[in-house]
């Protein structure tokens, strides 16, 4: 799976992450943290997931990403609606400076589409 890391900049992290379950056991190959996997032993421990073996580790822990892409997405949604509201409310007067704004607003969008595509 390739998962996003570093959401909260502007040009977030995707690397691939492989899971691999050997008996009981749950390996990750990965060479970056996803948030996700940075909370859910926080979250294993306050839910009663049973985390006994890999296979109910490797279920805790891909609703953990699923939630995790999912907060993502509303950002994005949240970050594309005021871009939106700013569009479309802008009054300026000055046609250069409106433009250059624009530009600006363009780019933001371009930067959420990228994340947004990437789930």
């Amino acid at each position: 799976a390739t998962l996003p890391a570093q959401t909260e900049v502007d040009d977030p992290l995707m690397s691939p992450v492989t899971f691999v379950l050997a008996g009981t056991r749950l390996i990750t190959v990965r060479y970056h943290e996803p948030k996700a996997f940075k909370t859910f032993p926080q979250r294993a421990e306050k839910v009663a997931t049973g985390c006994t073996s890999g296979d109910t580790i490797l279920i805790g822990l891909l609703e953990a990403i699923v939630d995790r892409l999912a907060d993502i997405l509303e950002r994005a949604g949240r970050d594309i609606e005021a871009i939106s509201r700013d569009i479309f409310e802008a009054r300026s007067t000055k046609v250069s400076k409106r433009n250059r704004d624009f530009q600006e607003l363009l780019k933001a969008i371009g930067r959420k589409e990228d994340i947004a595509s990437s789930i």
